[in-house]
């Protein structure tokens, strides 16, 4: 996990149903689903294109900008999603890379106002990697929204105790590989009547926080039989990433 839970890119799993039914309906129906899609994936998007491709940030956003105009909106990229292929993260770094691999192929023909030595350097880097690069961002960022919104909650219904206990105990550890706190040193910070009770808090916080992130994976996935398994796909990703 990274030492910081809100500073990585999301990359959220999207419901193939959803998808189809984006490809299919009325432009504006088409357009209000795209900029719900879009601000979810263009921060991920963009952080593959930095880190792994090697372009400047001012580079990534103008490719990005072309990449959703040329292909998602024109070339009508939600309308090839297949469920039977894979998901739709796959589809969309795959035609990501295609989009970028092209564009830099094309910038190296001299034009009119450009010559051969316009060209982007990109960083070498196999398939299989630069995926799993892309997978490992998804899933920090999808637990780092989840814990976002945790926090928002937790401060809208004026129990900041719970996220307080829960960040110290279990989110801190977990993302600086240190020892949490004794439920004995929780129960002299926060004065709680008992290391019971100070127990309760953190599983009180573990619940809710369950429940943020698996309703934040429902938005995409609403199959239940699909959640569960895009949340074991979630936890083998961050597992292999620590091990």
């Amino acid at each position: 996990m990274p030492a910081n839970p809100r500073g990585t890119d999301n990359f959220p799993t999207t419901h193939w149903s959803e998808l189809g039914r984006a490809a299919a309906e009325t432009q504006a129906t088409e357009s209000e689903l795209l900029g719900h899609l879009l601000s979810q994936y263009l921060p991920p998007l963009k952080h593959f294109l930095v880190r792994v491709q090697g372009y400047s940030a001012d580079h990534a956003e103008d490719l990005l900008q072309g990449f959703i105009l040329d292909r998602v909106i024109r070339g009508g990229l939600l309308g090839k999603a297949d469920q039977q292929r894979g998901k739709f993260r796959t589809l969309l770094i795959t035609a990501l890379k295609n989009y970028a691999s092209n564009t830099h192929a094309r910038s190296r023909r001299p034009g009119p106002t450009q010559s051969l030595s316009s060209k982007h350097n990109t960083v070498p880097c196999n398939s299989d990697e630069s995926t799993g690069i892309f997978e490992v961002a998804w899933a920090k960022q999808l637990v780092s929204a989840a814990l976002k919104q945790m926090e928002q909650e937790c401060q809208a219904s004026n129990r900041m105790h719970i996220w307080t206990v829960f960040f110290l105990r279990v989110v801190h550890p977990a993302f600086n590989n240190t020892k949490p706190p004794s439920y004995k040193e929780l129960v002299e910070q926060f004065g709680f009547d008992s290391p019971t009770q100070a127990c309760n808090v953190v599983i009180t916080g573990k619940r809710m926080y369950s429940r943020i992130l698996r309703g934040m994976v429902k938005e995409y996935v609403r199959d239940s039989e699909f959640v569960d398994d895009e949340l074991k796909d979630l936890w083998k990703i961050l597992t292999a990433t620590h091990a």
